[in-house]
This record gives C-alpha cells, sequence and structure tokens, in this order.
C-alpha cells in the first residue's frame, strides 16, 4: 500500500548487495538506520538475526562501546554555549 502513493517512476529499487559490500556506503547505511529505524522495525531484524543462530554477542554492540561513540560525537560537535566556561568560573549555586 505504501508503494501505491508513488508513481512506478518515482520508485527505484536499489541493488542492496552492491551497496552493502562497499564500506563507505555501508557506514552511511548504518548511520541513517540507527537514526531512523522504529523499534519494530529492529526487534525484527534482531528477530531474523536469532532465527539465523547469532548469539548476543554477534547482534548487539558492548554497551561500553556505544557510550564511547556517543561521547566522542558529542564531544567532536561541541557545546560552543560552553566552550567559555571552565570550572573555575563556574560558582556554587547551592544555598547553605
Amino acid at each position: 500500500m505504501f508503494i501505491e502513493m508513488y508513481s512506478k517512476e518515482d520508485y527505484v529499487p536499489l541493488n542492496w548487495d552492491k551497496l552493502v559490500s562497499n564500506p563507505e556506503v555501508f557506514e552511511t547505511i548504518k548511520e541513517e538506520m540507527e537514526k531512523k529505524f522504529s523499534a519494530e522495525c529492529l526487534m525484527t531484524i534482531i528477530t531474523s538475526a536469532k532465527e539465523a543462530g547469532l548469539k548476543d554477542a554477534d547482534i548487539f554492540l558492548p554497551v561500553a562501546d556505544v557510550e564511547e561513540e556517543d561521547l566522542e560525537e558529542d564531544m567532536a560537535e561541541g557545546m560552543p554555549e560552553y566552550e567559555s566556561l571552565d570550572e573555575d568560573s563556574i560558582g556554587d549555586t547551592t544555598e547553605e
């Protein structure tokens, strides 16, 4: 039904085998999947992996790796509103 919204000229099937075999393109695909796949879609992928015999260690990244990647991204993007602040310039805001 979703495809019916588009005319045949608007929908172009992708050659996924070639796309995922290119490391640079596959990195982009993974980034987009992380951002846009619904929980239901991710569960379908996980279920398929389990049925194919993959173990949790093969399916999921260790939590520490994910947290480090997120931290590295945050640090790379920076927080310009806090760049001028350092620990010495931040006063104690608690009242005694």
